[in-house]
């Protein structure tokens, strides 16, 4: 397998303005994105307001919120967001491996990225993600 990077973990929140006050305002964490709307990777069809928080080291968090749809608690973890260089080959070997990897998935609010998501253990999400190296000027 190729060289992997955690890019950040999604916690799904109850609320988004008390959940940014708690990680921000009580545990230190640094807004990296305000929060806005993008495509529910889930359902493109339904939106999902996200924000993105770091930590002294740069690791990054995202927290998302639902509206449409009722919180469970303690079942906030919605992905890991893991970073390759080459998604198509991991993606390929993933599969060969009889792991069900879902299609490719781009969104216009995120430019310069592709994702794929599958089930993992326990049936978490994890996102595997690549830079578009013709799109990466777009990145901010």
């Amino acid at each position: 397998m190729p060289k992997v990077i955690i890019r950040h973990v999604m916690i799904i929140v109850s609320n988004m303005e008390r959940a940014l006050d708690f990680y921000i305002n009580k545990l230190g964490f640094k807004l990296m994105r305000s929060p806005r709307e993008n495509l529910d990777p889930r359902d493109l069809k339904k939106k999902i307001l996200i924000a993105f928080l770091s930590d002294d080291a740069g690791n990054s968090m995202e927290l998302g919120y639902r509206k449409d749809e009722k919180y469970v608690k303690g079942d906030s973890l919605e992905h890991i967001s893991i970073e390759v260089e080459d998604v198509e080959k991991t993606v390929q070997e993933l599969r060969s491996k009889g792991i069900e990897v879902g299609n490719e998935f781009t969104n216009p609010s995120i430019p310069g990225r592709k994702f794929y998501f599958l089930k993992g253990f326990d049936d978490v999400w994890i996102e595997y993600v690549a830079t578009i190296p013709e799109q990466a000027s777009e990145i901010h």
